[in-house]
């Protein structure tokens, strides 16, 4: 099994273990310092705000805010399954789905619009900014309707690779959304209310009736010719409900106050499901009698409650930090959610344990744990919220798992769907890992020494002064690195793990970070400085021997045998290092932006973005001429990790990597081939 941090808490974060042996690249040319001989491939990533959920089928398209789009598989309802991502510039705050596109919202980056057809590879077919900052978009036919702060804009999207905007129709305070029925466009605007717009003529939509309700609307369903607009009011929040049967004189029929303030509303079978923000969670109310409507039942979701769709009897909440919300309605009176799919709203860290990705989220305060399959799509797997506030990293030793960062956070991981908090301490540190009763944490005041002999009581046993601020930490073998803001990398010689020995500090360039280790040669992450590379192999006299330059900070490194997996502040870099005195980038992916960690699994680097959560890229183009047959998870040795991969995936299971005969099963044939591999890959 592969270890961003080894099972002793060694944190020499592991590479992709597919591509530890030279013969895994084409060797390049020394006298380049880059070649690019090889293409890693953004797959996907999960993490960000979710704002906005619609269903079409078994797919749910969830706007994640600064996430993006985000396809998530409900064929299962009550075990959803993320299928894939698309990011968008600005927020996607908004989206609607027609003919297999999706029309995305993204504030002041405008109008995306994306194909969905194959919801495991969304693709951007075309944008168009308009004017203003996008709120939200209706389809009809050929147009889209989109609410802006400057009013209601209708863009031709016959051509959706070429959107054109056709027509705008002021209105006099911020449009905040939009719903289409026939040639009629209801508007809710901040302080103007409901608006009822004909546009039979897209070219000249023109208002022909309004209504101005109690201030601050903010969402809008219409249906059976009645207007459900969500106000937000200082003293009033509340759903009022409007007859729009004459378009020309819309008329209050009745309103109710709610605790929390109402965003999206979806009516059905004479039942309206309210999103209700934070102390709301999903309302229900019942309209049959539209003057008069009740409040019949309620549930609490985890955060902001806002966005809402129906599919049988069961309600699919976008629920902000805490992703997608799974509430059974079959009784309206007593919802009740069963089941969810978090997702990282700002990844720190990520490490692999037991064949699984283990991300902590600093803002959203959640330790969750994935499975993904050879195409790198995710299913969660467990997670808890922690309760230590912001974490900046994890290690695991054993089957806990041990958080950092304004707090100490200790996590049973025994049963990986129901990982449980054991303990909690206001420890505080940006690094950290473990020898083994030893937890050593990097803080500001120097190195911790914490027993975790046992782990559910972990207790203070030293402290190690630092020049500057203690930034990482990294044991092999007898040895302990520390970056330090002021010192560089420092030394120690832990063979008595309780009382380290400064034996070794060289001066690294830059703002040195995070850093790992393989063997006798550390990676350390310098900021505007890159990559710089130290042999420590006389530990008494560190030296710095090499240096990868990047365009953009470098913020982590992942290094196992002739290759470093190096975040930048915006990219991978997957790097030569056989001779750490000539490193050499041999390919690079754009991913996005604030890349703060990385680690592989399985032929895959896993990616921490701490503005929008764990990121996927497909190492496989980097594993030219590699042959190891039998290495069914990818790590360089065909061992038990390898056999419980290929009984897993017993049976039929054509293009599966346990299938060593590609004859389309798993089976005794393929047990003999991973037998007979046993052991190191050549």
């Amino acid at each position: 099994m592969l270890y961003a941090r080894s099972p002793s808490g060694a944190t020499a974060r592991v590479a992709a273990a597919l591509i530890v042996a030279a013969t895994g690249l084409i060797e390049p040319a020394r006298a380049n310092a880059t070649t690019h001989d090889c293409a890693p491939d953004p797959l996907g990533f999960i993490g960000g705000h979710a704002r906005d959920i619609r269903i079409v089928g078994d797919v749910a398209y969830i706007g994640n805010g600064f996430g993006g789009l985000e396809l998530v598989d409900i064929s299962a309802p009550r075990s959803p399954r993320f299928l894939g991502s698309i990011d968008t510039p600005g927020h996607a705050d908004n989206l609607t789905i027609a003919d297999g596109i999706a029309f995305v919202a993204t504030g002041a980056d405008g109008l995306f619009i994306i194909d969905v057809r194959d919801p495991e590879s969304p693709a951007l077919l075309g944008s168009i900014a308009v004017p203003g900052n996008v709120q939200a978009v209706a389809i009809s036919g050929d147009h889209a309707f989109i609410a802006t702060t400057e009013g209601l804009a209708v863009i031709d999207v016959a051509d959706p690779a070429s959107p054109r905007l056709i027509s705008m129709l002021a209105i006099a305070s911020t449009a905040r959304d939009v719903a289409v029925v026939g040639e009629l466009a209801y508007v809710v605007a901040d302080s103007a209310g409901l608006l009822v717009v004909d546009i039979s003529d897209p070219a000249t939509p023109a208002v022909v009736g309004s209504h101005p309700g109690r201030g601050g609307a903010r969402r809008v369903t219409v249906a059976d010719s009645v207007a459900y607009v969500s106000t937000h009011h200082p003293a009033d929040n509340g759903v009022d409900l409007v007859d729009v049967s004459d378009a020309t004189t819309p008329e209050l029929l009745g309103s109710i106050t709610l605790a929390a303030r109402p965003y999206e509303v979806v009516v059905r079978d004479g039942l309206a499901y309210v999103a209700n923000d934070l102390q709301g969670g999903l309302v229900v109310l019942d309209v049959t009698d539209a003057r008069r409507p009740v409040l019949v039942g309620s549930v609490l979701t985890p955060d902001y409650a806002y966005g809402v769709a129906l599919r049988d009897d069961l309600a699919f909440v976008a629920d902000h930090l805490a992703g997608l919300q799974v509430i059974d309605i079959g009784a309206p009176a007593a919802p009740v959610i069963v089941a969810s799919l978090p997702a990282p709203v700002g990844a720190s860290d990520v490490v692999v344990h037991d064949g699984r990705a283990v991300v902590a989220d600093r803002y959203a305060s959640q330790l969750l744990i994935y499975d993904l399959d050879a195409r790198g799509r995710p299913a969660l797997v467990g997670g808890v919220a922690m309760t230590t506030g912001l974490s900046q990293a994890l290690t695991i030793v054993a089957d806990h798992a041990f958080v950092v960062g304004s707090d100490l956070g200790v996590v049973d991981l025994t049963n990986p769907a129901a990982p449980v908090i054991v303990a909690t301490d206001g420890l505080s540190g940006s690094g950290i890992a473990a020898r083994n009763d030893v937890l050593y944490i990097a803080s500001g005041n120097g190195l911790r020494l914490i027993d975790i002999s046992d782990p559910s009581m972990p207790v203070p046993i030293g402290l190690v002064d630092a020049t500057g601020s203690s930034r990482d930490v990294a044991v092999v073998d007898t040895l302990a690195l520390v970056t330090d803001t002021e010192a560089g990398l420092l030394v120690y010689d832990i063979h008595n793990a309780r009382q380290p020995v400064l034996i070794g500090t060289v001066d690294v360039p830059g703002t040195v970070g995070r850093l790992a280790v393989h063997g006798s040669i550390v990676a350390v992450a310098a900021g505007a400085a890159g990559l710089q590379i130290v042999d420590v192999a006389d530990p008494t006299h560190p030296v710095v021997v090499g240096a990868v330059p990047t365009q953009t900070p470098c913020e982590d490194a992942s290094i196992t045998g002739p290759i470093a997996l190096v975040a930048t502040f915006d990219r991978l870099l997957v790097v030569d290092v056989s001779d750490p005195t000539r490193p050499i980038i041999v390919g690079e992916a754009a991913v996005t932006e604030s890349l703060v960690a990385v680690t592989a699994m399985n032929g895959l680097a896993l990616l921490a973005a701490t503005d929008l959560g764990l990121v996927i890229v497909d190492l496989a183009s980097c594993l030219i001429g590699r042959d190891c047959t039998g290495d069914v998870t990818a790590d360089g040795v065909v061992d038990g990790a390898d056999l419980r991969a290929l009984l897993a995936a017993w049976g039929a299971c054509p293009d599966c990597d346990a299938d060593l005969d590609r004859d389309g099963d798993v089976d005794a044939a393929d047990l003999a081939v991973l037998l007979g591999a046993w052991g190191d890959c050549p």
